[in-house]
């Protein structure tokens, strides 16, 4: 016959955990939930820097779905660069009027010989042309044959008027009196731009037996 404590569980009886172990259980996992609270934030994973070795994906737009914008111009195909126009200044075509000599000097040669000058050629006097002979349109001339639309070719030390010619209207410049070149060297045969007073070009000349103007 086995003794028993007065109040002891029956042998082979399951043991039920005391009431206070259960509040002691009860607390720690209370404080193990409030700390895991206040940490959580740093505790949280912290997302890493990209270095400088590795780049985000970009992406690629699929041509067959996604449409192409504007800023995104793929295999630019060079744009044909067209001539510019340029201005004519009022210059038109006078390659079948008239430019008459309105006067000469007699001069000599660099062979010795004498002759009569009548005034130079130059983009004031000639017509640009294609590879057949054909004026190309004024539009089409070079700039330096539109810079000076009236002009007028005078001998220096005798103020003798070689030529006038107004390519605006394809007719001798009526009434020109050629202004004081004593600033100009003597004995040299000048462009004028008539309506600017400029020098367009000059020649020196040996005069043959001319005296000097008034």
């Amino acid at each position: 016959m086995t003794s028993e404590r007065p109040g002891a569980p029956p042998q082979g009886a399951a043991r039920t955990p005391s009431r206070s172990g259960l509040v002691l259980a009860g607390g720690v996992v209370v404080v193990l939930a409030g700390v895991a609270l206040a940490l959580g934030p740093a505790l949280a994973p912290v997302p890493r820097a990209a270095t400088a070795d590795e780049s985000p994906a970009r992406h690629v737009p699929d041509p067959e779905v996604e449409p192409r914008t504007g800023g995104e111009a793929l295999d630019p195909q060079p744009a044909e660069q067209a001539r510019p126009v340029l201005p004519t200044n009022g210059i038109r075509d006078c390659s079948s009027a008239d430019q008459p000599s309105q006067g000469s000097v007699r001069v000599l040669g660099e062979d010795g010989e004498e002759y009569e000058h009548r005034g130079m050629e130059g983009p004031w006097s000639r017509f640009p042309a294609d590879e057949e002979g054909n004026v190309l349109p004024v539009e089409q001339w070079p700039l330096s044959d539109l810079e000076h639309a009236v002009i007028a070719q005078v001998e220096t030390t005798t103020r003798t008027v070689l030529m006038t010619f107004d390519r605006r209207t394809c007719a001798p410049v009526p009434d020109y009196v050629a202004p004081s070149l004593d600033h100009l060297p003597p004995s040299t045969v000048v462009v004028l731009d008539v309506e600017t007073g400029a020098v367009v070009a000059e020649e020196q000349v040996t005069l043959v037996g001319a005296a000097s103007a008034p």
